[in-house]
């Protein structure tokens, strides 16, 4: 196993909200994956597999909007899972993309074990505006 430190930047790109009680509001993110590299200090992930500086990993990341009666969020953005292989982490990509209205979603890790996840696109006012599987090489700290 292997901890890692995922750097994303989720940036607010654009902000309306109407000055009056229960006005109308809408926000426009903009989220990417900068870095990932070993990290024994402050993982933010740990993988199913061991690691070393210049693996190339496969991240699934998904972009989703969220709101409430008056507005939306979107472009919000997470890193749901890492992956070794490349293969398992397409295996995954479909199970996600299968089921993406469900709350949670189970689908197997390089290890082999299922793993069960909550879906940030589930529920009333979400929705999936992109998964995606992205290529990194880990990077020294």
């Amino acid at each position: 196993m292997a901890n890692l430190r995922i750097d994303c930047v989720e940036r607010q790109i654009n902000y309306f909200r109407e000055k009056k009680e229960y006005g109308s509001w809408c926000e426009l993110n903009q989220f990417n994956v900068d870095h990932i590299y070993l990290d024994d200090d402050d993982p933010n992930f740990v993988t199913s597999f061991d690691a070393l500086v210049g693996d190339k990993v496969f991240l699934l990341v998904m972009e989703y909007s969220h709101g409430d009666s008056f507005g939306t969020s979107s472009g919000n953005g997470e890193v749901l899972y890492v992956f070794k292989d490349e293969k398992v982490a397409k295996e995954a990509y479909k199970v996600w993309r299968d089921n993406i209205e469900e709350y949670s979603i189970k689908f197997l890790n390089d290890a082999g074990d299922t793993i069960t996840l909550s879906n940030p696109a589930a529920g009333y006012f979400e929705n999936c505006e992109e998964l995606d599987i992205l290529t990194f090489t880990i990077e020294e700290d």
